[in-house]
């Protein structure tokens, strides 16, 4: 008799990110994820997030993951709750990205990886993590700061908005 174990949302391996000395196993990369989630529901601040985070290797493989996974559990959640339609609609990119402003340029991509999931599915929104975290020179054991910054600005807007809710 064969019995099925209940599948545990994780990112698929990557042939195309370079394999790193400090690479975590993708069910390392989760429980850091919900390790995150619990900790702002506890009612952490950001440089407590900031300072958790920081214990993942910022890795391309890792960077990906975690990039994957928020974006994967933000489009649910909007999903869930009957905002994604109202999300999508009332969110769109610039039709000249200003390359000079990085908080924008953040914030864009942002919006680009929601609606990538949201419209394309969990593939398409791997694909993107992976593009986000590839190396794009020396050393290749590092993702590009942006992957870091776009998981922090998403932590940074769940710790406001738990704080918000609290007050």
């Amino acid at each position: 008799m064969f019995v099925r174990k209940k599948a545990t949302p994780q990112q698929p391996q990557s042939p195309e990110l370079p394999v790193c000395g400090g690479d975590w196993p993708p069910a390392e990369v989760t429980r850091l994820r919900d390790e995150l989630r619990e900790r702002i529901g506890a009612g952490a601040t950001e440089a407590e997030v900031d300072e958790l985070l920081s214990t993942m290797p910022a890795t391309p493989r890792n960077v990906a993951g975690m990039v994957h996974l928020f974006a994967g559990s933000i489009t649910a959640t909007l999903r869930a709750t009957g905002a994604l339609e109202t999300y999508l609609a009332n969110t769109t990119l610039p039709d000249e990205p200003n390359p000079t402003d990085y908080t924008s340029m953040v914030q864009n991509l942002e919006r680009a990886i929601v609606q990538g999931v949201a419209t394309k599915g969990e593939a398409f929104g791997w694909h993107l993590a992976q593009s986000l975290a590839a190396p794009r020179e020396e050393p290749l054991d590092r993702a590009p700061a942006i992957g870091v910054d776009l998981v922090r600005y998403w932590l940074h807007g769940f710790v406001r908005a738990f704080r918000d809710l609290r007050s």
